[in-house]
C-alpha cells in the first residue's frame, strides 16, 4: 500500500513539473493523479488505525503486562521483558 502511495505522489509531482514546463495542458491528469494519491493516503491511514486498534486490543489480553506487551507489538522494544 505505501509503494502505491509513493507512485501516485511521484507521479503527481511529475505530472505538475510536465504542466509547468508547458509540455502538458491537461490540468485534468494532475486532478486525477491528486484524488488516487488522496484514496491511497486514506487507505494507508485506515489501515495503520485499524492495525493500531488490533495491537491494543491484543495487549489488553495480557492482563497487568499489557503495556510491555503494547511497546513489543509497536516496535518499541526489542524482546518481551521475563515475569
Amino acid at each position: 500500500m505505501r509503494e502505491r502511495l509513493g507512485f501516485q505522489k511521484a507521479k503527481a509531482d511529475w505530472v505538475q513539473e510536465r504542466i509547468k514546463k508547458g509540455y502538458e495542458g491537461d490540468v485534468e491528469k494532475l486532478w486525477e493523479t491528486a484524488q488516487r494519491q488522496n484514496t491511497e493516503a486514506a487507505a494507508a491511514q485506515r489501515l495503520d488505525l485499524l492495525i493500531d486498534a488490533q495491537r491494543r486490543q491484543v495487549a489488553h489480553f495480557a492482563g497487568e503486562q499489557w503495556r510491555p506487551l503494547l511497546e513489543y507489538l509497536n516496535g518499541k522494544l526489542r524482546q518481551l521483558p521475563e515475569e
